[in-house]
């Protein structure tokens, strides 16, 4: 059983130290290449609408109140408690404004 495992060690040690002679050789040649580097970026414009909080409970213009609707002074009426809610003016905050951004995309290839 040990001699197979150190002869298969062998045989890989020997592969592996002919393919470091392979890659020496492969190092030695020399080659030139023209090449036209790209160095566009592109981008495509976006727009971005304004943002906006609306607030519906924003000025207080009249508290919440209880009225009383009826003749309380005549014998047998019907007089009733009516509640009346609050009323506010809505407020409106822009948070952000309207404006265009630029998002990166991938060029075209250029025609010559």
């Amino acid at each position: 059983m040990k001699k197979s495992l150190v002869l298969s060690l062998m045989i890989v040690g020997t592969a592996v130290a002919g393919s470091v002679v392979t890659i020496d050789r492969a190092e030695a040649r020399r080659f030139t290449e023209s090449v036209v580097v790209n160095r566009d970026t592109c981008f495509r414009s976006e727009l971005i609408p304004e943002l906006r909080e609306h607030n519906t409970r924003g000025r207080l213009v009249a508290g919440a109140s209880v009225t009383r609707v009826g003749n309380m002074r005549r014998d047998g009426a019907l007089v009733r408690n009516r509640y009346n809610d609050p009323v506010y003016v809505r407020t409106t905050r822009v948070i952000e404004p309207q404006h265009y951004t630029l998002v990166p995309v991938s060029c075209p290839s250029r025609g010559r």
